[in-house]
């Protein structure tokens, strides 16, 4: 679960990362976007948390 959820993260992750450097529109929609994965949100913290336990 752990391998395949990295890639996934990485691709949830990244655009909040590079929201700084995009244009005030491409952010209406960024933000709508992240907003609309709220729950995935809380979903990817819930299993980081629990890999990062597994590779302690």
């Amino acid at each position: 679960m752990c391998q395949n959820f990295s890639a996934s993260y990485t691709l949830f992750i990244r655009p909040v990362v590079t929201e700084k450097s995009v244009s005030d529109n491409d952010r209406s929609q960024k933000v709508h976007l992240l907003s609309s994965s709220e729950a995935n949100k809380f979903q990817i913290t819930d299993v980081l948390r629990r890999c990062s336990m597994r590779l302690r």
